[in-house]
C-alpha cells in the first residue's frame, strides 16, 4: 500500500518528466 506522501511524490516526478520532455517542443516554436 501506498502513502499519500509516494503517490505525491510520484506524481511530482511524473509531471517533472513530461515538462522536460516538453521543453524541446516549447523551445522549438
Amino acid at each position: 500500500m501506498t502513502s499519500p506522501a509516494q503517490r505525491h511524490m510520484m506524481r511530482v516526478s511524473a509531471a517533472m518528466t513530461a515538462q522536460r520532455e516538453a521543453a524541446p517542443l516549447r523551445h522549438a516554436t
